[in-house]
């Protein structure tokens, strides 16, 4: 088996989708809908089994 390392810009890439989203959550626009009509948390879960395949 390979060794699994630290990649720099691996960590800069995480950074730059975190920080924006995390901003994004405190600093929401007035009456911005949420989607809990739209039913957001089963696209954001409808993800994960296509993760799996990779492996």
């Amino acid at each position: 088996m390979g060794h699994f390392g630290f990649s720099y810009v691996g960590a800069i890439y995480l950074a730059m989708l975190t920080i924006p989203n995390l901003i994004w959550t405190k600093h929401q626009p007035a009456g911005y809908n949420t989607g809990d009509s739209f039913g957001g948390s089963d696209i954001a879960c409808s993800c994960i089994p296509a993760a799996g395949t990779l492996w």
